[in-house]
């Protein structure tokens, strides 16, 4: 089996850390992904470790840092498949309340935020 931020397997413990909130511990195993992947010279790998870190960091109410690291997976990933860490830079975006930089209007920011709260109350009961 071939380690990495891109396999599944992988996704699958950043998945389960950060939905049991053990953030630091997620951010630590994403660091040292980020770390894998720069060696390697993977860009799926560290597309997908900066999505996942960007989505620690957001958890954990680090917004500017997990924007930055949104936009690293996003360039990382052009070309192939830009439009998952595009997905975490949306939601730093919104989170911050800079909805004119992502191009939603108020009401799909809403609507956004909405889902958003509701998926948050759905994993809270599981």
């Amino acid at each position: 089996m071939r380690a990495g931020a891109d396999t599944i397997e992988f996704s699958g413990v950043a998945l389960g850390l950060r939905w049991a909130d053990r953030l630091d511990l997620a951010e630590r195993l994403l660091l040292d992904a980020l770390a894998l992947a720069r060696r390697q010279g993977s860009a799926p790998a560290f597309a997908f470790a900066s999505m996942n870190l960007s989505e620690v960091r957001r958890r954990h109410g680090m917004l500017r840092e997990a924007e930055a690291d949104a936009r690293a997976g996003v360039v990382a990933a052009e070309g192939w498949s830009a439009t998952i860490p595009a997905g975490a830079l949306a939601a730093c975006l919104l989170d911050q309340g800079r909805v004119a930089d992502y191009g939603l209007s108020e009401r799909e920011h809403h609507a956004s935020a909405y889902r958003r709260e509701r998926q948050r109350d759905h994993f809270a009961r599981i």
